[in-house]
């Protein structure tokens, strides 16, 4: 057995791809995967054991029609029909952000014959619960807050009339939120109130502000002038919006209190009260302050995507002010079949007067994303058939307001234009509406860690139910190794490097889709906040096995996969650039090319290509430079190989005293690399410019999410330059045709291939 190193790279917080071991029809052959849950974040009883209906949970289970895991050697396999398949020899895939590779695979599912989601935030139904019913909450009643004694303390945390916190039950996977204590983590990088802001207002530019609709301007709430954005000093200078545009019906429903933008961002940790000389990361309380917001201190981090409502009229959002949301009509979340449980009669229906049984799902329609994801009742989604507010996105009748809101009265369920439009064209509703025939021509890898703070398993759960919904399985796997439904059950994760070999990635033996819940279930909080085993970057050799079987399950399903045994591990990564038609500028590029590329021998040789889609803080050299160890793997002949296209993930720059707009750099020590962005030949005749940063800023919080964007900071409409989804399509094309890439064709396969 063929020893090589553990490798562990991690860049900007986020994963990065590197290359590991894999593949061959051998006598170890992967377990399917039941769904075990991480105790310490939800933990319902594991489906079957628990008494689930055979298939409800929509995974490929023992004893559920399961494909046979006995494969056969290549020499003794019967005789199978051949048949005439067309392959595209893509495989499109991302990290966090570049999880994105399946939206854009949803929009254009005939480019591509792989797609991977690796930890990625890409279901936008479960953003909007992330925002609405997390970030958002646990808040305490209007009627609550203005009372005297109430409103008069109102930003002391001690005081448990202030801040009602969350109730909610949280779904498999996730960590209790609300919006004065976030979820902190450090996994890769320091993820406190900062980032989730940053994320939030980036998805609000790629999509349009989907929590407060502004028909006249796709980043502000309702009611804000656009100048108030070249305010210097926002956080002295708060927005503030009137009536009627403030109306909301939790919080402000006759618009008597003003809206207010308002300043947060990181705490500042201080000492620990009890030994004073613990103080800073040194707290032992350190993680549950960092994610909380302290009234005490000073933010300097203006928020304005969405607006808190000013009870005390003092200018500044106090401890247990809310903020308001208005992304749809108010709804009932009892089910399609329109009851409560204390009113199902068993049999799909209602009953005029209560059960007397409020909790037993008569019906069978609760919604549990393990063991009924298809049930609609508590999902937190409105779905057909639920009893619904027809007032419009404020929540208020017009009796109320005074006012007839954005679609108040039409007879249908409203959301928020902007919410509407992004969930419309996410991979769920691709996979609940597409042919079947499409969904089956493709592999689908789904992953995500059992602790990743942005929910990116949980993510991955529902968008494998949705698949499997409509007939097309998703196999599950815990973990890569270690327990009995992880791809080498016996192994530790350490080991699974130097194991790979024996593993084969058919579609019969691994499953023609996969689910991969990363991460070790037996780590104590503790102990996985020191390895970050299961969390959003990952332990060092979950980082190394994450994107090796991602690419090696694509790579070995395409016909006649190369494998060279030369002890070559020298891949070269190339930095090029192309003349961008669609976004107006010349835009970098780098490829990552297979060892052996160059050699005189290999002249006529074409290579499948990959596609690495970065997270939101990986730059172009951090994201290409990691994959470099891929030569390793595909020296030794133990993994194909295939050249590896990392398209630049960043927004553009502004200079901020000229306006010029600088889509043409990339990010390097010290400043950006620039080519000469009107260049339109090739990129050996461009001129390459060093400059400094100083003056620029990015038109988006660093990533662009691989969208057409909406808008940008400073809430701008005219977006064909920033047509990023069109231009990664553009670069897959650009690329192919520089380098020695195999074109799509139709090749005579086995039917089961």
């Amino acid at each position: 057995m063929k020893r090589w190193p553990a490798i562990a790279l991690v860049s900007c917080g986020m994963m990065v791809a590197t290359g590991c071991p894999s593949h061959r029809l051998t006598d170890v052959k992967p377990d399917p995967g039941t769904l075990d849950l991480l105790a310490d974040v939800a933990s319902p009883d594991t489906p079957d054991a628990a008494g689930d209906t055979p298939g409800r949970d929509g995974f490929e289970e023992p004893g559920e029609d399961a494909p046979p895991v006995d494969v056969p050697a290549p020499d003794a396999t019967p005789d199978v029909p051949l048949v005439m398949k067309h392959f595209t020899f893509r495989a499109i895939g991302g990290v966090s952000m570049g999880a994105a590779a399946l939206t854009v695979a949803a929009h254009h599912p005939e480019r591509f014959d792989t797609v991977g989601a690796l930890g990625g935030y890409v279901d936008y139904r479960y953003v909007g619960h992330l925002a609405k019913d997390l970030i958002g909450a646990g808040f305490c009643p209007m009627e609550q807050l203005l009372q005297p004694d109430v409103l008069a303390d109102i930003d002391n945390p001690a005081n448990p009339k202030v801040f009602c916190g969350n109730p909610i039950k949280a779904q498999p996977y996730e960590f209790y939120w609300d919006f004065n204590h976030f979820h902190f983590d450090d996994d890769g990088s320091s993820w406190g109130r900062d980032f989730y802001f940053d994320v939030l207002e980036s998805l609000v530019f790629a999509n349009g502000n989907f929590l407060m609709y502004n028909p006249d301007n796709p980043l502000l709430p309702p009611g804000v002038d656009p100048l108030w954005l070249k305010e210097p000093d926002k956080c002295a200078n708060p927005m503030r919006v009137t009536y009627p545009d403030n109306i909301n019906a939790e919080f402000n429903p006759k618009g008597e209190y003003d809206l207010i933008s308002f300043c947060d961002g990181n705490t500042t940790v201080g000492c620990d009260p009890a030994d004073p000389t613990l103080c800073g990361k040194a707290n032992p309380n350190y993680r549950a302050l960092a994610g909380s917001y302290d009234p005490k201190q000073a933010y300097n981090r203006p928020v304005f995507v969405f607006l808190a409502v000013d009870y005390n009229k003092n200018g500044r959002r106090d401890y247990g002010e809310p903020i308001v949301f208005n992304m749809s009509e108010r709804f009932k979340d009892v089910g399609r079949d329109g009851c409560a449980n204390e009113f199902e009669d068993g049999k799909g229906g209602c009953l005029a007067t209560s059960n007397g049984a409020p909790t037993v799902d008569a019906n069978g329609d609760d919604f549990d994303l393990v063991k009924n994801p298809q049930g609609t009742e508590g999902n937190f989604e409105y779905d057909e058939g639920e009893p619904f507010d027809d007032y419009g996105i404020d929540g208020v009748p017009e009796s109320v307001s005074g006012v007839k809101d954005y679609g108040e009265g039409d007879g249908r369920f409203t959301y928020n234009p902007n919410y509407e439009a992004m969930i419309d064209q996410d991979a769920r509703s691709f996979f609940n509406t597409a042919d079947v025939s499409t969904l089956k021509k493709h592999t689908y890898y789904f992953e995500g860690g059992i602790r990743d703070a942005l929910g990116a398993l949980t993510v991955s759960m529902h968008l494998s139910n949705a698949l499997a919904a409509r007939g097309v399985p998703v196999r599950r796997y815990d973990n890569f190794a270690g327990q009995p439904t992880s791809v080498l059950p016996n192994l530790i994760c350490d080991d699974v490097q130097n194991n790979l070999i024996s593993v084969d990635f058919s579609k019969v033996a691994f499953g023609q889709n996969v689910l991969m819940a990363y991460g070790d279930p037996g780590e104590s909080v503790d102990e996985a906040n020191y390895t970050h085993s299961g969390k959003h970057v990952g332990s060092g050799c979950e980082v190394v096995l994450r994107p090796t079987f991602f690419y090696t399950t694509a790579m070995t399903r395409l016909p006649d996969p190369i494998y060279n045994d030369d002890t070559d591990y020298e891949n070269r990564i190339e930095y090029s650039s192309y003349y961008s038609d669609v976004l107006g500028s010349r835009r970098w590029f780098a490829m990552n090319l297979p060892p052996g590329y160059d050699l005189p021998e290999n002249a006529d040789r074409e290579y499948p290509m990959g596609i690495m889609l970065p997270g939101v803080g990986m730059p172009l050299v951090e994201t290409v430079e990691a994959t470099r160890l891929l030569g390793l793997t595909q020296g030794m002949g133990v993994t194909p190989r295939f050249a590896l296209l990392a398209p630049d993930g960043q927004c553009c720059y502004r200079n901020t005293a000229t306006q010029e707009r600088l889509c043409n750099c990339y990010r390097v020590s010290g400043g950006l690399r620039c080519v000469d962005r009107a260049c339109k030949g090739s990129h050996a005749d461009c001129t390459v410019t060093d400059i400094t940063r100083d003056g620029l800023e990015q038109e988006c919080n660093s990533g662009h999410f691989f969208f057409n964007q909406v808008t940008n900071r400073w809430g701008e409409t005219d977006m064909t330059g920033a047509r990023f989804e069109d231009a990664l399509l553009e670069v897959i094309d650009a690329a192919a045709g520089l380098y020695r890439i195999k074109a799509a064709a139709d090749v005579m396969v086995p039917a089961d291939f």
